[in-house]
């Protein structure tokens, strides 16, 4: 997969030797970069006092970046790169870097405002699929496939498009009054997601933060800036991170042994992905954490993503998450309707595994060592407010108070048509194609087994990447 994570993006290195050295990017390897993808990845203009002291506390808790990040065992605090277009100061996405380019291409047609119902199949020589029902502005159309059908609707909709089309469980199908076309109890089985945990902290009343558009006026100078030159604070990014392995309590410095955690917790599951993912926890050399930080406000304690980032609290913050790089809860999405407009029942699972809440819970007393350390707490008033009021990591008890009370969606969904042998959890095969059927393929977030240690976009594109050769090889031979 390496060559299709450089394939999807353009690295730019900063301009400024003054923000390299902020960065301190030293670590960075040029040739394992992207170097003519569609995507931009970039560093921002300027260094936020937040963003640098972030990097020179983690460097002074003995934490520094081991390697580049395109190593996949990097560790210790850094600065991701953003996708954004650093000459027009604008995201770079899959909207502007691949969809639009595409308009004028003859080969493809675009229907928008459509829902899909269903994939259409015929039994006979070979069980195949042969094309797709939708629905647009109350009418019902039907799209032959020449070739095969592709779905790409992500880790909630695809399973639950299978499920409309009768691959799914047969209990479920059933309940739906859906025609059995293939039994396949693991369709919308082992959702994944990377759940965040965050607690902020009182910064000094003298720096700018994201609070500060409280503020309208300062928010219309913001964008009047921005406008005007794609600089200020519009262009700041939450791009501060770090992954970290747990080897020890980070207040009382004690040994902890993952090995010893993970025999408290055996496996119940046959699944390789979990053998995996227990080999890379108990790895003192692999990251079972990511933590980020951003200089704005957060309310992981209330219910509702618009209440998690408001600004409504007074005065200046600065918020630190922790996120598990590799969950042992699972969940599940399936639909509860043929109607492609009723939502899918989610069940997150969150914390269901005993150990994710022990590792989380652990690792968020971390916090207190970053905000009680320098460069880092220099920057926060002293015995300063938190949200909640009630983050304490005083001891474990109360870091699990504040991991149950304080975790909410990272938004990187995965594995819900886990590429998997059959009998081991698995909806795709390695080639993408949906097991028990001709001519129907899955290409996105779904097909991941396992999570990636961080962010899963750049895995996204390069699954699509690699997708898009694997189809063209099928169906063409060399190209």
């Amino acid at each position: 997969m390496f060559p299709y994570l450089q394939k999807f993006q353009t690295f730019h290195p900063p301009n400024s030797k003054e923000v390299f050295n902020d960065l301190a990017l030293d670590y960075i390897d040029q040739d394992a970069q992207g170097k003519s993808g569609p995507i931009q990845a970039s560093y921002p203009q300027t260094v936020h006092p937040f963003g640098k002291a972030w990097i020179e506390t983690f460097r002074a808790l003995g934490h520094e970046i081991t390697s580049d990040t395109m190593s996949g065992t990097n560790l210790g605090g850094y600065q991701i790169v953003s996708h954004i277009d650093p000459q027009k100061g604008e995201r770079s996405h899959a909207g502007n870097a691949y969809l639009e380019g595409s308009f004028q291409r003859k080969n493809l047609d675009f229907v928008l405002d459509a829902e899909v119902e269903k994939v259409l199949f015929k039994k006979l020589p070979t069980l195949s699929a042969t094309g797709v029902q939708y629905r647009r502005h109350g009418q019902t159309f039907i799209v032959e496939a020449l070739k095969e059908v592709v779905i790409c609707t992500g880790s909630f909709h695809s399973p639950c498009l299978l499920e409309r089309s009768g691959i799914g469980d047969p209990k479920l199908l059933g309940s739906l009054g859906v025609d059995v076309i293939i039994p396949n109890p693991n369709v919308g089985e082992n959702l994944q997601d990377h759940m965040l945990c965050g607690v902020a902290f009182e910064a000094k009343d003298e720096y700018e933060t994201l609070d500060n558009f409280r503020d309208p006026e300062y928010a219309k100078a913001a964008m009047e800036e921005y406008q005007r030159s794609r600089a200020g604070p519009m262009t700041q990014t939450s791009s501060s991170f770090a992954y970290m392995s747990l080897t020890e309590d980070h207040i009382s410095g004690e040994t902890i042994s993952m090995k010893d955690l993970l025999d408290q917790y055996p496996s119940h599951s046959k699944s390789p992905a979990d053998t995996l993912i227990r080999q890379i926890l108990s790895d003192p050399n692999e990251a079972s954490v990511n933590f980020c930080m951003f200089q704005a406000q957060s309310h992981c304690d209330k219910s509702t993503l618009s209440e998690h980032f408001s600004i409504t609290s007074p005065g200046k913050w600065a918020s630190i998450f922790a996120s598990l790089s590799h969950p042992l809860s699972r969940g599940s999405v399936h639909s509860q309707s043929i109607n492609p407009s009723t939502p899918p029942v989610i069940d997150p699972r969150v914390y269901t595994h005993p150990l994710d809440v022990e590792i989380m819970s652990l690792h968020i007393r971390f916090f207190q060592k970053i905000t009680s350390t320098a460069p880092f707490s220099s920057l926060l008033k002293p015995n300063g407010r938190r949200i909640p009021e009630f983050a304490s990591f005083e001891t474990l008890d109360d870091a699990k108070k504040v991991a149950t009370k304080c975790t909410l969606s990272n938004m990187h969904p995965i594995g819900t048509c886990a590429m998997l042998p059959e009998e081991k959890g698995g909806v795709v095969d390695a080639r993408l194609k949906v097991h028990g059927v001709k001519g129907l393929r899955i290409c996105d977030a779904s097909v991941m087994p396992i999570l990636t240690r961080g962010n899963i976009i750049s895995t996204v594109y390069a699954v699509a990447e690699k997708g898009a050769d694997l189809i063209k090889e099928d169906l063409f031979g060399s190209y």
